[in-house]
């Protein structure tokens, strides 16, 4: 009788470490879209019955026999009256689930769409800037001139001004030959919500609900790439 008391006790205790180490994890669907469990042809079943949202998939649409599922153009769908398309992919890291909103108008637009996600699904996890003297396109594959990129960490988003942090960047020129962008990042658990400002007063907004949370370590830079040959002729000291 003692023996099976101790036992009881040693899997009593198992379990509640097994409790105590897992991760505080909060997945969060998109209307009723578990994407963790349902697979593309439930996805598209359930748009098309529930949403009245037609889509396409396309089997293995690369090597590894992904499969993937867009929106149909020219329905006109509109979430919270801005015009969005949606997309599904499998990844071999995971599934996800997105909506873009490729040009929603001004930053209080894009904070309409925003603020509705806070509201909904809880406080953001993560928030933070990204400002560029062009793009991040830019950045990452441009050689020929100086350029400038900078990433600062937020509490909130408000009080946040997107295109005037960007026109007041010591490092955004206005002329013919280049351009500035900023993308405001905001991480409810396993949503991102990305938010592309131009310098021409418009705002693209990114939404992505993947199946797992994310792990992601920010750290604020402040960094600038030159090209090569500018130093090799002077140009640059």
């Amino acid at each position: 009788m003692k023996k099976m008391f101790v036992i009881t006790l040693v899997l009593c205790l198992l379990v509640s470490f097994g409790h105590a180490e897992q991760p505080d994890v909060h997945i969060h669907n998109l209307w009723n879209l578990d994407i963790n469990s349902m697979d593309i042809q439930q996805i598209h079943d359930y748009l098309e019955t529930e949403k009245g949202i037609l889509s396409k998939i396309v089997w293995n649409y690369d090597k590894a026999g992904h499969n993937s599922l867009n929106s149909i153009d020219n329905q006109n769908l509109t979430l919270l009256g801005y015009p969005f398309s949606l997309h599904f992919t499998e990844y071999k890291r995971g599934k996800t689930l997105s909506l873009n909103f490729r040009t929603v108008g001004t930053q209080d637009d894009s904070y309409v769409i925003t603020k509705s996600l806070i509201e909904k699904y809880g406080s953001p996890t993560l928030l933070y800037y990204d400002l560029y003297s062009r793009s991040d396109y830019e950045w990452e594959h441009n050689i020929g001139t100086p350029m400038y990129h900078k990433r600062c960490i937020l509490s909130s988003i408000d009080d946040f001004d997107i295109l005037d942090t960007l026109l007041t960047w010591e490092h955004y020129e206005e002329n013919q030959y280049a351009w500035g962008e900023i993308q405001l990042n905001v991480y409810i658990d396993n949503i991102e919500i990305r938010i592309e400002g131009h310098d021409y007063g418009k705002c693209s907004v990114y939404i992505t609900f993947d199946n797992y949370v994310p792990k992601i370590e920010v750290k604020e830079i402040d960094e600038s790439k030159k090209h090569f040959l500018l130093y090799r002729y002077g140009v640059l000291k």
